[in-house]
């Protein structure tokens, strides 16, 4: 059987429907109304982005009858509840990728919107491993262990989220200096990329004065800080002033973060606080209309 390897950049009509489990014929005609987009190679084959199918799999309510073709995990039949943050939080701290992989990917693909999938499912689960770590049931290793296997399932996600268009609005993120917590920044990028954002990761522990760079280089409509610790709270401040003075009227600063308690916002001046990746997917379709 032909499969398609991560991050393959396209596929056929033929694998597509054998995916769906549908006609080869059915398939070219939902591509020729224009329900999947398509390219076409120089001898003018048709060819599509897996990311295109997979938002009209979810556009569409459709189930992939073989995702393996491609490169999707096989369901497991996931569904949001208590149940399977459990089992997903057991999978973490035990160390099987595969079995995450399959119960994130059976999430997205089974048309649960992201952001519930990120506070309702992966959030809920990394609190239970951050409660045993800290009763001292869990080695620092198992949690450290079950961050790297979640980040390299969202970046896997990632590749099969909508390609943003050319002329999308644009959003920057990071965490500040000392915060190495890359999920939350991770997540929030995914979140703005599936609503159609341009959305870019500057990465983890950067200094504030670094983004104000970024800031002139992207001259985006959103800045994003996702704040789960600070080390010396007075330079925070003073290099958080410094950045929001830096940045245009026009731009959107979005905060969130388990280190911003009520306290350290009252200090700051921002345009939205987000606890939760939802609040986030608000603020997203709120300042990208502007």
């Amino acid at each position: 059987m032909e499969t398609l390897s991560a991050g393959s950049a396209t596929v056929s009509p033929k694998q597509v429907a054998k995916a769906i489990g549908v006609s080869e014929s059915s398939l070219k005609r939902w591509c020729d109304r224009g329900l999947i987009p398509m390219s076409r190679t120089e001898g003018g084959h048709r060819r599509l982005n897996p990311a295109d199918v997979v938002a009209f799999i979810r556009n569409s309510d459709r189930q992939l009858a073989e995702p393996e073709i491609l490169g999707l995990p096989a369901s497991s039949r996931c569904t949001i509840g208590s149940k399977t943050v459990d089992q997903l939080a057991r999978a973490f701290i035990e160390g099987k990728d595969e079995l995450c992989r399959r119960m994130i990917f059976d999430l997205y693909l089974g048309n649960e919107p992201l952001d519930r999938i990120f506070d309702d499912v992966i959030a809920r689960s990394f609190y239970e491993i951050g409660v045993q770590w800290h009763d001292g049931r869990l080695d620092i290793f198992q949690e450290r262990r079950a961050t790297e296997i979640c980040e390299s399932i969202l970046l896997e996600l990632r590749a099969f989220l909508p390609v943003p268009a050319t002329d999308a609005p644009c959003a920057i993120g990071a965490t500040p200096e000392g915060d190495d917590y890359r999920l939350a920044n991770r997540m929030a990028e995914l979140t703005l990329r599936d609503l159609g954002w341009n959305a870019i990761s500057l990465g983890v522990s950067l200094p504030l004065t670094t983004i104000q760079e970024a800031l002139k280089k992207y001259r985006p409509q959103l800045l994003w800080l996702s704040i789960s610790a600070i080390d010396d709270e007075q330079k925070f401040f003073r290099d958080y002033r410094s950045l929001r003075e830096s940045v245009d009227s026009g731009v959107a600063i979005v905060i969130g973060g388990k280190a911003l308690t009520k306290r350290i916002r009252d200090e700051l001046r921002y345009t939205a606080y987000c606890a939760h990746m939802h609040d986030m997917q608000l603020c997203a379709r709120e300042y990208g209309k502007n």
